[in-house]
C-alpha cells in the first residue's frame, strides 16, 4: 500500500485574543489519520503579536480524543532572554491538549517563526488539528496566511 503524504497551508490570517488556555484551531491544518498508521508531522507558524510583551502557546488537538493514542512532539519558539538576546524555547509534550506555553516573550512583534513537530500514532481514526493562544489576555497573537503550514506523511 502507497505511503500518503501532503503539504496544507493556513489559507487567512487567524487571530486570537482571547486570553490564555482559550486555544483558537488552525482548521486550514487539519489531518485526517487513520488508526494503527505512524506519522510525522512538521508544522512552521509565522506569528505576529499585538506587542512584545506577548507570547504564544500551541497544542494539538483530535477528534475523537483516546487516551490510547501515542503522540509525541516537541515545540519550539522564538523569545527574548532576560539579557535581551533572542534565543529559541523548547518544550516537548507527550499527548494531546498538553500546551506549550513559552516563559518568556516572543522575540519580536512579526516575523516569529514557531514549530512543532509531532510524531503519531493514533488507535482510532481521528482528525488532529493545532492550536494555538495569547497567553496574555486581550493581547492578540495572529497566525499569518500563507506562510504557515504542516508538511505531513506516513512512516
Amino acid at each position: 500500500m502507497a505511503k500518503t503524504f501532503g503539504v496544507k497551508r493556513v489559507e487567512t490570517d487567524v487571530t486570537d485574543s482571547s486570553g490564555a488556555y482559550t486555544f483558537v484551531e488552525l482548521t486550514d491544518l487539519a489531518i485526517p489519520v487513520l488508526a494503527g498508521v505512524s506519522y510525522s508531522l512538521e508544522y512552521l507558524f509565522n506569528v505576529t503579536t499585538a506587542a512584545t510583551t506577548t507570547s504564544v502557546q500551541f497544542d494539538l488537538q483530535a477528534s475523537p480524543t483516546t487516551a490510547a493514542t501515542q503522540c509525541v512532539g516537541i515545540i519550539e519558539i522564538p523569545v527574548t532572554t532576560t539579557d535581551a538576546t533572542s534565543a529559541v524555547w523548547q518544550a516537548p509534550f507527550n499527548g494531546y491538549a498538553e500546551a506549550g506555553v513559552s516563559p518568556a516573550t516572543l522575540a519580536a512583534t512579526a516575523g516569529n517563526l514557531c514549530k512543532m513537530t509531532v510524531l503519531l500514532q493514533p488507535s482510532v481514526a481521528q482528525i488532529v488539528v493545532p492550536r494555538f493562544a495569547t497567553e496574555i489576555d486581550t493581547s492578540a497573537v495572529v497566525v499569518k496566511a500563507y506562510t504557515s503550514h504542516v508538511i505531513w506523511r506516513e512512516l
